[in-house]
């Protein structure tokens, strides 16, 4: 059998040809400038490393996330949809750091952990609003996953659990963006 990285293929899994994986970068660009913009962070002053070197991280986090979808749906018959692969650009945004910003003297680290917070919150949004559902998070919470993304080890699977106690019952007055935390 051919080599695929398609789920019907499994599990001869190759790596994504360059058109397919700019489509998808294209698309996770996109919502990382929107995560920008509700930071308030000049999208100019963060930079990632270009996908075109072979060991770019955001070229890794890609290919790591498509992997996964393909491991999720065959191994465990988990529907990946856009919310469960939030939760994987999520946990490879903390894993990989992929985000740096122009200033020397600013927290990288700390740059990651809110592009990846606020990027799994924008899809549970987005996300709430296509399926008639809201976001159920306070600003307490959202502090506490701010610190839980910096300081503990989660894996992909508790963020996704995450995400989807995020996404909560069915209600018509779901929100457009996500709630702003307090500074933490």
């Amino acid at each position: 059998m051919a080599e695929s990285n398609d789920i019907k293929d499994f599990p001869h899994y190759k790596e994504l040809d360059k058109n397919q994986f700019y489509a998808i970068y294209k698309d996770f660009v996109m919502h990382v400038k929107k995560t920008l913009d509700l930071l308030q962070i000049v999208r100019k002053d963060v930079y990632v490393v270009s996908p075109a070197y072979i060991n770019a991280p955001v070229k890794i986090l890609v290919g790591r996330v498509e992997k996964r979808k393909i491991y999720f749906h065959v191994f465990h018959k988990l529907k990946m949809d856009e919310l469960n692969e939030a939760a994987f650009y999520c946990f490879w945004i903390l894993k990989l750091q992929p985000f740096k910003h122009r200033d020397e003297n600013y927290d990288n680290h700390n740059l990651n952990v809110r592009i990846a917070l606020f990027f799994l919150l924008q899809v549970a949004c987005k996300y709430a609003k296509q399926e008639n559902y809201t976001v159920g998070i306070t600003s307490k919470g959202i502090n506490n996953l701010y610190y839980a993304f910096g300081y503990h080890d989660l894996s992909k699977e508790a963020i996704m659990a995450l995400a989807r106690t995020i996404v909560v019952f069915n209600n018509t007055n779901s929100p457009t963006t996500p709630p702003t935390p307090s500074a933490p």
